[in-house]
């Protein structure tokens, strides 16, 4: 009778501790994917634009600035030139008119969602562009020389 308890008591925490490492495994997976997506060695500053903020990484520098009556840009130029960055928001803009922009500007281009949002990216030779529609704007976001796009991508555009 106690080998019978002995067997079911060592299959029980056999069981029990081979589902507790996987739990274990689990936390660790997403702790180390939570700590890498939140500490990437690089530190930013929010810069506003057009009634935005955007997450600037902080070896950009501000190197143009213009506005007009549809739009406020920014272009941002890493110190060693090895990679830049440029931000618009145009207002009151439509989706067609947004589709349009799009299709003017680019032969072909993929809907995705970026931080929970619906946009569009295209390819256009040695750029990825984001094309955000929010509260009947749209925002750009061009970059240049940047590979690991999607993460710089969703750190700019988290204030939005």
């Amino acid at each position: 009778m106690c080998d019978i308890i002995n067997s079911k008591n060592k299959k029980f925490l056999a069981m029990f501790s081979v589902v507790t490492i996987i739990l274990f495994a689990i936390l660790v997976i997403f702790a180390f994917n939570s700590f890498s997506d939140n500490f990437d060695g690089v530190s930013y500053y929010v810069d506003d634009l057009g009634g935005y903020n955007f997450n600037i990484p902080s070896d950009l520098h501000l190197n143009n600035s213009y506005n007009d009556s549809e739009s406020f840009n920014k272009i941002y130029w890493a110190n060693d030139s090895s990679y830049s960055v440029m931000i618009s928001v145009g207002k009151n803009f439509s989706s067609e008119e947004i589709e349009s922009l799009i299709k003017n500007n680019s032969n072909s281009y993929e809907k995705i969602k970026i931080n929970g949002k619906e946009a569009y990216l295209t390819e256009n030779s040695g750029s990825i562009e984001y094309y955000v529609p929010i509260n009947n704007d749209c925002i750009y976001l061009g970059i240049w020389n940047v590979n690991g796009h999607e993460k710089l991508a969703k750190k700019i555009l988290s204030n939005i």
